[in-house]
């Protein structure tokens, strides 16, 4: 009896976990998609995880809905992972209509700007000002800002989730080793491997980024 009852308080406490976290619009992590990650020169090993609810879309934004119905938009693992210490600009205002692919906010790398689009039509409802002017460190922890949209998030091509999400960064971080190794190879890039100010990030040279910000944008922002 007793152990029937140790293990109805335990089967008590786990759903309770999970309803305070369903409440919360956070998924448990036993139940993230993970995938490894290895065997690239510019990536180091590592595993990437994407919380249960979470839309990619082409430019590295990241969309969820929240518990009022509105969507949070913010900058995926793939950003995170490569270009480290990003600070987040927002000139967006309450009630800006937003078409998608206008810029919702920039990312200041170095001396560069890194322009960031809306994957999404929709109007701004909030603006989360925690987020300004700071490095950017949780991924999908952190929003930058809420809309509302109709648009149908389901668009084949257009927005990937769970296991699709996961293999489709893997084949950008696959796209971005050889696209670091092609650029390291120009004359004038040689021995760049730092900005001004910045460290050695995870994953990628921050440095040759910051010397090759435009085709990194072309490349990995677009939509």
């Amino acid at each position: 009896m007793v152990s029937l009852f140790v293990l109805a308080v335990f089967l008590f406490f786990i759903v309770l976990d999970f309803a305070v976290l369903k409440f919360q619009g956070k998924t448990h992590p036993a139940l993230e998609k993970v995938i490894p990650l290895s065997g690239l020169a510019y990536i180091p090993e590592m595993e990437l995880k994407i919380p249960g609810g979470v839309l990619l879309s082409k430019g590295h934004i990241w969309m969820k809905k929240n518990n009022s119905g509105l969507i949070r938009l913010g900058l995926d693992d793939f950003i995170n992972k490569v270009l480290g210490d990003i600070s987040i600009k927002n000139n967006l205002s309450i009630g800006k209509e937003l078409k998608r692919g206008d810029v919702i906010f920039e990312g200041l790398m170095g001396n560069k700007k890194l322009k960031f689009h809306s994957p999404v039509n929709g109007v701004v409802k909030a603006i989360n000002s925690d987020s300004q002017d700071r490095e950017y460190s949780d991924s999908y922890g952190n929003w930058h800002v809420e809309l509302t949209s109709k648009d149908n998030s389901s668009g084949k091509g257009l927005f990937y989730s769970g296991n699709e999400a996961l293999n489709w960064l893997k084949q950008e971080f696959t796209k971005l080793d050889n696209f670091l190794s092609a650029h390291s190879a120009r004359p004038e890039l040689a021995g760049v491997t730092m900005y001004d100010g910045g460290k050695a990030v995870e994953g990628a040279s921050a440095g040759l980024i910051n010397e090759i910000a435009e085709d990194f944008e072309k490349e990995f922002l677009s939509l």
